[in-house]
């Protein structure tokens, strides 16, 4: 389809449109289309759950094989926040979109009553939603998320504690520099330093402070 576009434009002498364009073009037609007349040989197929026992072995998996700890960290936050938000991969790390991605003052860091339990609250500023056109995104609306803790067996699926170990790391937290200093902290709120709201998620690279 794309070759026999450019084709027919280069016929009849007329400027090529750019190919994201293009491609958009299609994909809304093909939605319309889908729409309206569904597709007759569309079969039922089982639908695939990610449940924790498949996020425990992706997030084995590549503790296993990623060599780098600074993309792998990030990798595995990334996956609990969207398991348990259920948002869509580009309000977490839009590269397309910006501000889009998920910087670090979107995240707000509470204690509990527990020693070592944490609850953070996202900020998701960038939403991608089910609007008549689904390539038109919708920049007045937030959604502001409250994770709490887990319990003490799922721990490694608190996007809190993953997200405060990677600040940790960066030693960008106001006030806690050490594990055992996070885990026995009397604080009630815990911040991250002001001059580091940098983003948190771009390209899944390695973040150097």
């Amino acid at each position: 389809m794309v070759f026999w576009i450019d084709r027919v434009y280069l016929a009849r002498n007329v400027p090529i449109p750019y190919r994201a364009k293009t491609f958009n073009e299609m994909q809304r037609a093909m939605r319309a289309i889908y729409s309206r007349y569904h597709d007759p040989n569309k079969v039922k197929r089982a639908k695939a759950y990610l449940g924790l026992y498949e996020l425990r072995q992706l997030i084995d998996h590549e503790m296993a094989f990623n060599i780098c700890i600074e993309n792998s960290e990030q990798h595995q936050a990334i996956w609990c926040i969207g398991r348990t938000t259920a948002v869509r991969p580009g309000s977490i790390g839009s590269v397309r979109y910006r501000p889009g991605h998920l910087q670090w003052r979107d995240c707000q860091f509470t204690t509990t009553e527990v020693p070592g339990e944490f609850t953070v609250s996202i900020n998701f500023r960038h939403l991608k939603t089910n609007l008549t056109d689904p390539e038109k995104v919708d920049d007045s609306r937030s959604l502001l998320c409250v994770l709490k803790a887990p319990t003490a067996d799922n721990i490694i699926f608190s996007p809190a504690i993953r997200l405060l170990v990677i600040a940790l790391r960066r030693g960008i937290l106001q006030d806690v520099s050490t594990v055992d200093e996070l885990l026995s902290t009397k604080l009630r709120n815990i911040r991250v330093c002001s001059p580091f709201f940098l983003l948190l998620m771009m390209h899944n690279l390695p973040f150097i402070d």
